[in-house]
């Protein structure tokens, strides 16, 4: 049998962020889901979803981090972003400057980064060839 599909999504603890993970468990696929704090009890959720004991895997990344980036992405097909930095005024755009970077680098199939600010606030998105 083939190994799971492999995922990562940033800020796999918040809200939205978490029924992605639970979502993505459900068909089979295999999740890195980043957080500050992975031992932080508000997490403990997500360690009792169903095929998270073989198939979740909560690592500690800020998402400034390049090199915690990178290796959350490590054996992933894609990314699911969802976390913002904290506190958000530490860069300008952190979103282009962080992860926008990290998956252009990491994922070379990106073709390029398209930015906007919408109503809600900021938004990226990647197109991938791949």
């Amino acid at each position: 049998m083939a190994p799971p599909r492999r995922v990562c999504v940033t800020g796999g603890g918040g809200f939205i962020a978490s029924w992605l993970v639970k979502l993505l468990l459900s068909r089979g696929y295999a999740v890195h889901a980043t957080l500050r704090d992975p031992c932080d009890p508000k997490n403990v959720h997500l360690k009792q979803m169903d095929e998270a004991r073989e198939n979740l895997h909560l690592l500690k990344a800020d998402v400034l981090d390049y090199d915690a980036l990178t290796r959350a992405f490590e054996g992933c097909e894609g990314v699911f972003h969802l976390a913002t930095p904290v506190p958000e005024d530490k860069i300008a755009d952190p979103e282009v400057r962080s992860i926008g970077s990290c998956c252009e680098r990491y994922f070379k199939c990106a073709e390029g980064l398209l930015s906007y600010e919408g109503s809600e606030g900021y938004c990226l998105v990647i197109q991938c060839c791949c």
